[in-house]
């Protein structure tokens, strides 16, 4: 996947930057960016089946081989720093043993992964796109990680589902930081010492599949596309369209993406370039061309979100979303959310002292890291107070992993920027901001001994381990059989613990994955009975209904016993949110009672909405 991406990485620098080599990590995130934007229009089509996954892979892999015999003559001249080169290999070969416990067989989550991202890939392979009208979870990304997740995982098997963020991504944020070390002849070797171990010892607050490590490698190809279009002098469509492409990528990754990206491209205004940015209108230009582009990727994306969801920019406009579900607007007072601000800020993970790195970055951003470093550090800054201000009920952890990609990316960014600066600067000001930057860095490395000791635990124990049960494998016989009972063609609506066993080709299907968080307009009519539940789902054309028996659920998220407890549980998040759920599990029971079960194993149950049980 990676020489796939590389070979379509130099495809795009060869198109929109023909008189400027980049370095292998650019050029595969360039190249993976590229893929998303195909990606987009693909799904919209119907078109992003497995075969034509398989061959656009492969045709990035001939592009690859093209260019790396081109290389090769070049590679041969390289001589690596002496004292240096043991120390980075070591760190680079860390990152690829734990890329390597990425790719062995773990355990998805059985509350987000069994429920909606593996579903999800199999959607997109068998079926060539994804609407879900009824899932929460796909309103919360446009779709550009579900679907780089579907490319890799035609030749992974479904229980190696972290390979794509844990792995994968963890190798391209390397090859960035490497690239940048390459193409920057300032940066002293111990800058890259450092930033690598940052990297190895942020601590792991990833709990499913979804984009953190895949942020921060496009946040920070973002950040390093800006500085080298800054430092070789590009300008116009090109220079444009090589800035929009990992930012529209970025901005399918997740939806809270976006506003950092936009305040990211934003430092285009403080661009330090002369030519046609050397006034306040060629700047200006410049962002309007780089935001054009980037709204023309990301189009196809906002037309299938809309198809599915009915919504363009979850969640300012919410579409099929209840924004009461889960305390998201809750009723909260303003104190309430500025204390949610404050004490995201002060949190210890991902980043330590992350209040002091945000005075030292903008102190450090100079020359060609100037635009991009102010636009990271304001994006950074608007991205995790609207986190925390609209989740002021979901506790520190829980926002920490939506804004782990752009706070690591700052970090790495900063030690980068400073870097340059360290050996050449003569001002008292960017010194003070290369001490704090460098200070939170050290510090993040010193601190976190012990998280690194645990982030190379864990897959020396998936390698060296037993081997793991086949935690994916149980219920597949089980639910083909309830599949089976349903006429090929029909739509079904499904609340099962396993929907990743179903055939998506055989029957379009629906996820209620928590059931009141998104329905299509009026909305799921909780609270009111079974009855009006099933008068809503044929009124959208469903007919069949599969679900879990709530006393017999393996997944407590589907478990009436748990939603029971929740009512009084610890936090108010679950409190608010148990009323839903159990509303439903009720449904459930009286439409097993009222309706013809057309399946019926006393685990798993489908029902005819339109017959009333003979």
């Amino acid at each position: 996947m990676l020489a796939s991406w590389l070979g379509w990485g130099e495809a795009i620098r060869r198109w929109l930057a023909p008189a400027h080599d980049a370095d292998s990590g650019l050029r595969v995130v360039w190249g993976a960016s590229a893929t998303v934007a195909v990606g987009g229009l693909l799904c919209l089509l119907g078109g992003a089946t497995r075969p034509v996954l398989l061959v656009w892979t492969f045709g990035g892999v001939v592009w690859a081989a093209r260019d790396l015999l081109a290389r090769a003559r070049r590679a041969a001249d390289w001589r690596p720093r002496r004292w240096s080169f043991p120390l980075v290999a070591a760190l680079v070969l860390a990152a690829g043993f734990i890329y390597a416990g990425a790719a062995a067989p773990n355990i998805p989550n059985p509350s987000d992964d069994w429920l909606a991202y593996i579903p999800f890939i199999k959607m997109i392979q068998q079926t060539g796109t994804f609407v879900d009208p009824f899932s929460i979870r796909r309103m919360g990304a446009l779709g550009g990680q579900s679907y780089l997740q579907a490319m890799v995982q035609i030749v992974a098997s479904d229980d190696r589902l972290a390979l794509f963020d844990q792995g994968i991504a963890l190798l391209l944020v390397v090859g960035l930081i490497l690239g940048a070390a390459t193409e920057s002849q300032r940066t002293p070797s111990v800058a890259t010492l450092v930033l690598l171990a940052v990297l190895l010892s942020i601590p792991e607050l990833r709990i499913n599949s979804a984009s953190e490590m895949s942020g921060v490698a496009g946040f920070l190809a973002i950040y390093r596309t800006l500085v080298f279009v800054s430092r070789r002098g590009l300008a116009e469509v090109r220079a444009a369209a090589l800035v929009a492409l990992p930012a529209a990528a970025v901005c399918t990754l997740r939806q809270n993406y976006q506003l950092v990206v936009a305040a990211l491209l934003g430092g285009l205004l403080l661009d330090s370039r002369g030519g046609v940015l050397a006034d306040l209108r060629g700047r200006l230009k410049a962002l309007a061309q780089t935001g054009g582009v980037m709204c023309a990727l990301l189009v196809p994306w906002w037309v299938l979100a809309f198809r599915s969801n009915r919504t363009l920019l979850y969640p300012l406009y919410p579409g099929n979303a209840d924004l009461s579900f889960a305390a998201i607007t809750s009723q909260a007072t303003v104190d309430e959310r500025l204390h949610a601000v404050w004490s995201a800020v002060f949190h210890q993970e991902p980043i330590r002292a992350l209040p002091l790195l945000l005075l030292g970055a903008p102190l450090v951003a100079r020359d060609s890291h100037r635009g991009p470093l102010w636009g990271l550090v304001v994006g950074a800054l608007l991205g995790l107070a609207s986190l925390a201000a609209s989740l002021p009920f979901a506790g520190n952890f829980t926002v920490a992993r939506y804004y782990f990609g752009f706070v690591v990316a700052l970090a790495l960014a900063s030690g980068l920027a400073g870097a340059e600066q360290v050996m050449r600067t003569r001002s008292t000001l960017v010194r003070v901001g290369i001490s704090v930057v460098a200070f939170v860095l050290v510090i993040q490395v010193q601190r976190g001994s012990s998280t690194l000791h645990r982030n190379l635990d864990l897959p020396y124990a998936r390698l060296t381990g037993p081997k793991p049960p086949p935690w994916l494998a149980p219920g597949g016989d089980e639910v083909r059989r309830m599949q089976e009972d349903v006429p090929a063609g029909e739509r079904m609506l499904v609340m099962i613990e396993r929907p990743y066993h179903l055939d998506y080709a055989r029957n379009p299907i629906l996820h209620l994955d928590l059931p009141g968080a998104a329905s299509p307009r009026p909305g799921l009519p909780l609270g009111r009975g079974a009855e009006a539940i099933a008068e809503y789902l044929q009124s959208l054309g469903l007919r069949y209904f599969a679900f879990v028996r709530p006393d017999k659920a393996e997944n407590e998220l589907y478990r009436r016993a748990h939603w029971a407890r929740q009512l009084t549980g610890r936090w108010r998040i679950w409190r608010e949110t148990a009323p839903s759920f159990l509303h439903m599990l009720d449904a459930v029971d009286a439409l097993a009672a009222s309706r013809r079960r057309i399946h019926d194993d006393g685990h798993l149950v489908v029902v005819d909405l339109a017959a009333p049980a003979g």
